[in-house]
Formats: C-alpha cells, sequence, structure tokens
C-alpha cells in the first residue's frame, strides 16, 4: 500500500498565521480554497495554538504546543511541535486518526506522508522539474514556452527557458535508455 500524498491534506503552515511570531493574543479564522475553514486562538502565555474545526457535524478541538527559535538576524519564530513525532515543525497536516473524532493535525514525518515526486521515477523527475520552471514563468500547464514576465531581466528568463529545456533532454534520455547515469 502506498502512502498518502502531502499535497492531497490540508496542510496548516506557521509562516502562514498573521501575527504568531508576535507577543500579542489573537483569535483569526483560516480557510482553505477547498472550502474548509478553522478557528485559531493564540495563547502567547501558554505557548499554544488552539485549533477548532468542525467534521461531519461535529466540533473538534486541539491545543497544538508551539516552540521558538531565534532567526541570526533577530526577531523570534514560532514553531509547531509535533505530538506524535515529538519534534518542532513548521508545517501540520489534518489527518483522520482512529478513536478520535474528528481527526487531528500531525507532522508529516510522524504521518509517514510522501511528495509526489518520490512517487515518480528517474526518468520522470527531471520533466516535473521543467514543468515547475515554466510554471513560475507564467505558463499555465508547465509545457508551453510561456512570455517573459514583467519585470523579470531577459538574461534571467532566458537561463530558466535554457535549464527547463536541458531538463526536458535530460528526461527523455533518460526514457529512451541512452544515459549511463
Amino acid at each position: 500500500m502506498s502512502r498518502a500524498l502531502v499535497e492531497d491534506l490540508l496542510s496548516l503552515d506557521a509562516a502562514s498565521i498573521p501575527r504568531l511570531n508576535g507577543e500579542d493574543a489573537f483569535s483569526s479564522m483560516l480557510q482553505w480554497s477547498s472550502g474548509h475553514a478553522m478557528a485559531v486562538e493564540f495563547d502567547p502565555l501558554q505557548e499554544q495554538l488552539v485549533l477548532r474545526w468542525r467534521a461531519d457535524g461535529t466540533a473538534c478541538q486541539q491545543a497544538v504546543s508551539l516552540t521558538t527559535t531565534g532567526p541570526n538576524f533577530g526577531g523570534k519564530r514560532r514553531w509547531f511541535w509535533c505530538p506524535i513525532g515529538h519534534r518542532r515543525v513548521r508545517k501540520l497536516y489534518w489527518c483522520p486518526v482512529k478513536g478520535r473524532e474528528g481527526g487531528g493535525w500531525y507532522g508529516r514525518a510522524a504521518l509517514g506522508l510522501a511528495y509526489y515526486s518520490q512517487r515518480l521515477g528517474r526518468s520522470e523527475r527531471p520533466h516535473l522539474r521543467a514543468q515547475r520552471i515554466r510554471r513560475r514563468l507564467g505558463s499555465e500547464d508547465g509545457m508551453d514556452e510561456p512570455d517573459k514576465p514583467k519585470g523579470m531581466h531577459w538574461a534571467t528568463y532566458n537561463r530558466l527557458l535554457d535549464q527547463a529545456d536541458e531538463l526536458d533532454d535530460l528526461g527523455w534520455i533518460r526514457v529512451l535508455g541512452l544515459s549511463p547515469f
């Protein structure tokens, strides 16, 4: 049986929560593009985030502990503390858990989640990287050559397109079995 993918689950990124690195308590509502929503309350005295959501008509709640590090240029950065993996993580993923109604939020490693790219073969990975480069440049599907984005230097645009073309060539070489590496 293959592992669940990170890309298929709802995620909660510590960097995307407004005012999390501040010292004041706050409450906020988070909403995903899928329509799911969750209330978030930050308690700086307890160093925890209280998450409230509804799953299948049931009100659910989970308190997630936070830990702090100091970046090199000052300030404070808060991380989630995974209750299963017992380590700091930047992202939590929603996962249904047996015996716990409504599921819970846990770290990627603790849930044994995999990334989409880990399921690809050696010949498919260069094509995926080339598609990502083209999407970054503005291509809808990652296949066609997009126009240069406004504000990007021509040298950067040409370098990225050349890199995408080289990755596509490498992928085809691997598909055809012409490469010793």
